[in-house]
């Protein structure tokens, strides 16, 4: 398992990424998993990247104006599935699954 870096985010191609205009707000880590609250400067717009070492996955969430932040930077996983993105697939299934959001 590779490192965990601390500015490592989501390469889902939505925002800029290092060098552009996303400020980190908050970082945490735990068995593998990667976890930053990005706000884009000059505008409203939150976004939490998530990063899973462990199964070479990724994703961002773009916060709706009701969510609260630190709800969403604490529970992803929880507001992805709300939203109806597939999270966590069977590794042995080795189907790639694509979402248009």
């Amino acid at each position: 398992m590779s490192p965990i870096m601390i500015n490592e985010m989501a390469d889902t191609g939505l925002f800029p990424g290092p060098g552009g205009t996303r400020a980190e707000l908050a970082v945490r880590e735990e068995d593998g998993i990667a976890v930053t609250l990005f706000w884009l400067r000059g505008t409203d717009v939150l976004l939490v990247s998530v990063v899973d070492h462990r199964r070479g996955e990724s994703f961002e969430l773009v916060l709706e104006p009701h969510e609260r932040a630190l709800d969403v930077f604490h529970h992803p996983y929880a507001y992805a599935a709300a939203r109806g993105l597939d999270t966590y697939r069977d590794l042995r299934e080795g189907e790639l699954e694509f979402i248009d959001v």
